[in-house]
């Protein structure tokens, strides 16, 4: 999977960061990654430790997803400005934002 070829090909101390729009398919990629990294390269038993994975955010715990127990409900919510160009030709107070909702993981690799 291409995520299998970024955590391979990330440094020791490096973050990888997911993501994924915020739609159930979504959420179900960076569930399945998460899993997926956490199944091979666990955060505790490793000798070396280059190969562990710590999942960094949004949750703080390195274990596998608990809300895919109950839907998908995890989202965070971006709010995005128009471009340059709106901004520059429109009055401050008729600018828009568009509230844009995402899923994310990042995960660092090593100890």
């Amino acid at each position: 999977t291409p995520a299998a070829l970024l955590w391979e090909k990330l440094r020791p101390g490096g973050i990888l960061v997911v993501i994924e729009p915020g739609t159930p398919d979504g959420f179900a990629n960076v569930r399945s990654i998460r899993s997926m990294l956490l199944d091979c390269c666990p955060p505790e038993g490793q000798d070396e430790g280059d190969e562990e994975c710590h999942v960094v955010a949004p949750c703080t715990h390195s274990s596998h997803c608990p809300l895919g127990l109950y839907g998908p409900h995890l989202r965070t919510a971006q709010s995005l400005q128009g471009t340059v160009e709106t901004t520059v030709t429109t009055p401050s107070d008729t600018i828009d934002t568009d509230t844009e909702t995402d899923r994310t993981l990042a995960t660092r690799r090593g100890p």
